[in-house]
């Protein structure tokens, strides 16, 4: 019978971020079913080096209880991506920030930051910005909450993005396609038919604005239009690891609808 459960190794990450995942609790039977699955849902994180996980336990045969501990690496997986290049006679500039440690909570207490950023509790954000100047923009933001609520693996998904499409600057009558568009989704882990098995059911909305600019729609080169449209996926990921997986298999099914 499993006695008390650990995570050590730690240093920017809170607690909580890696005992929530752990699929081996005090008071069950020791499975090593479970000390694996642990092992692969504390890789998938993208926290930490999944080839130094160390998994170590102590049993009392006296009174036939095991003691676990997870030890793990931390790794930076925050990314800047900072590029230019040419292309169509334009230069083209491409500024993004990915972070994924991300903590909502401690954005307003400094003392608590732990790092250039608040950090620690395993949310994402990711910033993009793509120009050409007047002739293509692309603005997106993207957030993710995996614990939305904190007792439950369910995951919460916003974004948005504005894009701007340009041609015939030089001429008198320029023409722009503009596309503003916004969405939200939650995630659910599902136990059914197995733990690997995961359901997701979004929302989004975009607006379409055409100013002279019929290489888009054939309808219509001016005006505007509108789109709400839903996503629902239901998707099976077991592999070893994120980045190298030796085992396993990652499959999912898409639909989208649109009214």
């Amino acid at each position: 019978t499993i006695n008390r459960i650990s995570v050590s190794g730690n240093d920017r990450t809170n607690d909580h971020v890696f005992l929530r995942e752990l699929q081996t609790r005090p008071g069950d039977k020791f499975s090593r079913s479970n000390v694996i699955l642990t092992q692969q849902r504390l890789a998938a994180l993208g926290l930490i080096d999944p080839e130094t996980i160390d998994i170590r336990t102590n049993p009392d045969n006296r009174n036939g209880t095991v003691d676990i501990e997870y030890v793990v690496a931390e790794r930076p997986s925050d990314q800047i991506e900072l590029s230019m290049g040419w292309g169509q006679r334009q230069i083209v500039g491409v500024l993004g920030l990915s972070l994924n440690n991300f903590s909502t909570r401690n954005l307003f207490k400094k003392g608590k930051w732990g790092g250039p950023y608040p950090m620690g509790d395993g949310q994402k954000l990711q910033l993009r910005a793509q120009s050409s100047g007047l002739f293509y923009q692309s603005y997106n933001f993207n957030f993710t909450e995996p614990w939305f609520g904190g007792k439950r693996p369910n995951s919460l998904n916003l974004n948005a993005f504005h894009t701007i499409y340009s041609n015939n600057i030089n001429s008198g009558n320029p023409g722009k396609f503009k596309v503003t568009g916004a969405g939200a989704g939650v995630g659910k882990r599902l136990r059914w038919p197995d733990n690997y098995f995961t359901m997701y059911n979004g929302i989004s909305y975009r607006r379409y604005q055409v100013n002279n600019y019929g290489q888009v729609f054939s309808t219509f080169d001016n005006g505007t239009a509108n789109n709400i449209f839903f996503t629902h996926s239901i998707s099976r990921k077991s592999i070893s690891a994120p980045i190298y997986p030796r085992s396993g298999s990652d499959v999912s099914l898409r639909l989208n609808w649109t009214i």
